[in-house]
């Protein structure tokens, strides 16, 4: 009996480590795809992380830079808010990665205890990502 009881503690430990390690995971699952490109900068949206609230979004984006920003950054991880009626955005958090698409190492990390000021969203649809992301979050 003793046996028996021993290897169910032990699986029980195994599932409970398995579920942990797939909720810290979870991020790596996110599905990004390619919304757009200014300014040799390629933008990504995470469809599935998109939450509404009104008039408002919330999204997970992924910015490539071109080449290695001032802190070595080759990417940009960010969580940003949308606001569907005024057509502006903020972000709420950002991750700077040493590798495109948000891999590598995070270099720096930038989370807003307290909403940041608001930023328009230019009106010239076919040569603004921030615009493309704005009418593909909001029409959700």
């Amino acid at each position: 009996m003793n046996l028996i009881y021993q290897r169910f503690y032990k699986m029980k430990h195994l599932k409970l480590a398995l579920i942990l390690i797939l909720f810290s995971v979870q991020s790596v699952w996110a599905e990004f795809k390619l919304v757009g490109e200014e300014d040799s900068r390629t933008y990504f949206v995470d469809y599935d992380s998109i939450k509404k609230d009104g008039n408002f979004r919330m999204v997970w984006t992924i910015t490539n830079l071109p080449m290695p920003g001032r802190n070595g950054e080759l990417s940009w991880k960010n969580r940003d808010e949308y606001d569907c009626y005024e057509e502006r955005w903020r972000s709420q958090s950002s991750y700077e990665h040493s590798e495109a698409m948000g891999r590598g190492t995070v270099i720096r990390t930038i989370i807003k205890t307290k909403p940041g000021s608001w930023l328009r969203v230019r009106p010239d649809p076919n040569n603004n990502a921030k615009r493309m992301i704005l009418n593909l979050v909001c029409a959700k």
